[in-house]
């Protein structure tokens, strides 16, 4: 081979890596930290949905008790039956949005891995595709919609994952997905954050209303029922609306940090320097999400 040819060859390949600065060891550890933590987020909101349908199928339960009639008692159970798949239907539909975050944070965890393989593309290809299909879900129940250019970056993500030196393809893609990433991570937080200040709030202090209300009633105004069992069925139902009231202020405090993280680790995409620690935002929400 010509040598000349050979010469330009080795100085168009440092060139062509420093035209998409590979990112730093910190800068990759935040960013796998952060994705780690925001794909177990779901978990939250959904525990919250499911425990406070529990209590409200109790209480149902404990006011077919009182009606002393297995002909109204029946048709009072089949009702509390019927609530209870209501509202596990409405944690449903707030999957969707929680659906979107897990798919992005299996993403971003993917691209952020110090670990590579063979089939990395391939991989990137398949989390590209899942989340996608998040957006379209998420923009068919949903308002606001998602920008149809998410779909477009993921395209390039994908381009990406497949060619090139494996450094330089890693933060060439992050710089992709993470700006397109931010508006789904905000645009949910607005979304969740009205539903926990919103629906989700109002739904438990009418359940824990109707709870005191239908043990004085029925427990407190009947001598007989006021028994080691009642009070010890009370004592443990008010801790628990108290554990799901805490749940639900986690999960509004929690879907917060994690914006503010993001915005924090799309901001530093701009920066070159090797950081010392990991951001304080993504530290806070990281160190939350896991207590």
């Amino acid at each position: 081979m010509n040598s000349r040819y050979i010469g330009r060859l080795f100085f168009v390949v440092p060139v062509f890596m420093m035209g998409c600065a590979v990112l730093s060891h910190s800068q990759l550890k935040t960013i796998h930290t952060f994705a780690s933590a925001a794909e177990k987020y779901p978990v939250f909101p959904g525990d919250v949905v499911k425990r406070a349908q529990e209590l409200h199928f109790n209480n149902n339960i404990l006011e077919a008790s009182a009606l002393g009639d297995s002909g109204l008692a029946m048709p009072s159970l089949r009702k509390a039956i019927a609530e209870y798949d209501t509202g596990i239907a409405y944690a449903r539909r707030m999957n969707v949005s929680l659906h979107l975050i897990e798919r992005y944070a299996a993403l971003l965890a993917q691209l952020s891995s110090d670990s590579y393989y063979s089939d990395f593309g391939e991989n990137t290809k398949d989390l590209c595709g899942t989340l996608g299909s998040a957006v379209d879900s998420f923009n068919a129940r949903m308002a606001p919609q998602l920008p149809p250019s998410i779909g477009a970056v993921l395209v390039q993500v994908i381009k990406i994952a497949g060619t090139g030196i494996i450094r330089v393809k890693q933060a060439k893609a992050l710089r992709k997905i993470i700006p397109a990433g931010d508006t789904i991570i905000q645009t949910i937080k607005n979304d969740l954050a009205g539903v926990f200040n919103g629906d989700l709030k109002q739904l438990l202090d009418i359940y824990r209303q109707n709870f005191e209300n239908d043990f004085q009633l029925i427990i407190l105004a009947n001598p007989a029922r006021i028994q080691y069992s009642s009070l010890h069925m009370y004592a443990a139902t008010t801790a628990d609306f108290t554990a799901v009231e805490l749940l639900r202020q986690k999960c509004l405090r929690l879907i917060s940090k994690m914006a503010a993280a993001h915005q924090e680790i799309r901001e530093s995409l701009a920066k070159k320097e090797n950081l010392k620690e990991m951001f304080s935002a993504t530290k806070d929400f990281v160190s939350d999400a896991t207590q």
